[in-house]
């Protein structure tokens, strides 16, 4: 198979060396390999599309995260004197953090991004997933009419990503249990898609040194993927 490989490369002076550095942007090997997983044949037991939906979903956040993080760097490329020290800050902060300096350094929200909502839903079930949170859901039925109300998630990370998946209906409401979760494939479908959006709609938004050369990568990272 074809392929467009990205090779990066910084070269430095000093008084007594020249200075080589090569640069690999991990995001860039997601698009691809979750598009595979996705159009690979995937059994149908609930456990393992649970899993996968599960594992397609966290990786989503490490390629929202890791490529924020890229254009927080990239930003800071003309502001040599404190760009270690602020590189060091941004690996170590959290999501909420880098969405605070993202509207610091490039004056825009991400919250007026059409995606946003699904991006949020993606990190609070991030978040959970990344704890290993037990998942509990409820059913609950009156008992003078014996009415059961819909299905709702315990946790109230899970109950907001619920509702909102069940507001752009790509799941349904449910009133019985099943031996199941609610992040089935079609969610992280839809969440794939809402973060291609969300991460070329972005990229577009801002100006930066090295923004040709990411785009580029993010390009054919995609050119690989569904």
């Amino acid at each position: 198979m074809d392929e467009t490989i990205h090779i990066n490369v910084e070269l430095h002076k000093t008084d007594t060396d020249y200075i080589a550095v090569t640069k690999t942007r991990l995001w860039s090997y997601l698009p691809p390999t979750l598009g595979w997983l996705m159009k690979s044949r995937i059994p149908a037991s609930a456990s393992i599309q649970g899993g996968v939906s599960f594992t397609i979903i966290n990786n989503l956040a490490i390629l929202v995260e890791g490529f924020i993080t890229d254009l927080l760097v990239g930003h800071l490329d003309k502001y040599e004197l404190v760009k270690s020290r602020e590189i060091l800050n941004l690996e170590s902060s959290s999501w909420e953090n880098k969405m605070k300096k993202f509207k610091s350094f490039f004056k825009k929200d991400f919250q007026t991004f059409p995606e946003y909502q699904s991006i949020d839903i993606l990190f609070d079930l991030r978040n959970n997933f990344s704890h290993g949170r037990t998942y509990l859901e409820k059913s609950t039925r009156d008992i003078s009419t014996g009415k059961e109300a819909p299905i709702e998630s315990v946790n109230s990370n899970y109950q907001k990503a619920r509702q909102y998946l069940i507001s752009r209906n790509v799941i349904k409401v449910k009133s019985l249990q099943a031996n199941e979760v609610f992040w089935n494939l079609s969610v992280a479908f839809f969440l794939f898609l809402e973060v291609k959006s969300f991460l070329f709609r972005t990229i577009e938004n801002v100006e930066f040194n090295s923004k040709k050369s990411i785009l580029a990568e993010l390009q054919t990272a995609y050119q690989n993927a569904i």
